[in-house]
């Protein structure tokens, strides 16, 4: 990477692109260049006390399946009080990012040599950027963000506290927390077939809510700016639909849920 370009002419997001190229290249290459896997961690999060043990329990799963891009530690759809398996595991067609985890070998051969000049995170969530490939979220997030402001330009100052990971950190302590944190899903039940099978069959046996008051626990848009993340659906002219999404370049354009 050309470390002594201008840096006065470069925007935010190309930046930030070559500073994480160059930590990743040698990381990749030098530091840890004998490792299969890469940890890495974003500076403005607090990790769960098994954090280390989540990676640990998936790095088999992320080697075997060439189909995998990363396993992130942070799922950004997780709301309270509908998310509460530490056991649970989602396969998804977005880069999470925050806190993940890299096959070193592919992400050598496939994505450093076509690495964005600007705006990487964005280019990861794209399908041509991740080259096809999925990600493995967990259902309750093991990493929390503690900054005030998101680094991304695109969006303004943000909280983070409300909706966030933080929802999801246990008051037992960390000895009970990590006994709790065995995952149920092997590289068998996480591969593209099984998982595909499982998620259809449970969503032919779920219950349809066309009501969100009529949900166990009611979402209630209780913060500032909190349809910035979500968005309203008009249905008719007196009710709206609330859906959550990754962030895609394409996104579901019909219905609501």
């Amino acid at each position: 990477a050309d470390t002594k370009s201008d840096s006065s002419s470069q925007s935010f997001g190309e930046k930030v692109a070559l500073h994480y190229k160059v930590a990743l290249t040698d990381a990749t290459k030098v530091q840890f260049k004998a490792s299969k896997s890469l940890v890495v961690i974003e500076e403005d999060v607090v990790a769960a006390p098994d954090m280390l043990l989540y990676f640990a329990q998936l790095e088999e799963v992320l080697l075997s399946d060439d189909l995998l891009l990363a396993v992130s530690a942070w799922n950004e759809n997780a709301l309270s009080p509908y998310v509460s398996s530490r056991k649970r595991l989602l396969r998804v067609d977005t880069f999470s990012g925050v806190a993940f985890m890299l096959s070193v070998k592919r992400f050598q051969r496939d994505y450093l040599p076509n690495w964005p000049r600007k705006d990487w995170d964005k280019h990861l969530r794209k399908s041509v950027g991740r080259q096809g490939r999925q990600c493995i979220v967990p259902e309750m997030p093991r990493v929390k963000h503690v900054g005030d402001s998101s680094l991304d330009m695109a969006k303004k100052e943000r909280s983070n506290a409300a909706m966030s990971a933080s929802l999801y950190f246990s008051n037992a302590g960390p000895l009970e927390q990590i006994a709790a944190s065995e995952l149920d899903d092997t590289p068998y039940t996480l591969s593209v077939e099984v998982y595909s099978q499982r998620l259809a069959e449970e969503l032919r046996a779920a219950t349809l809510v066309e009501d969100l008051q009529k949900l166990p626990h009611p979402l209630k848009m209780r913060f500032k700016n909190a349809t910035k993340d979500a968005q309203l659906v008009r249905r008719d002219e007196n009710h709206f639909g609330w859906r959550v999404h990754y962030h895609s370049e394409q996104p579901e354009k019909d219905g609501s849920w």
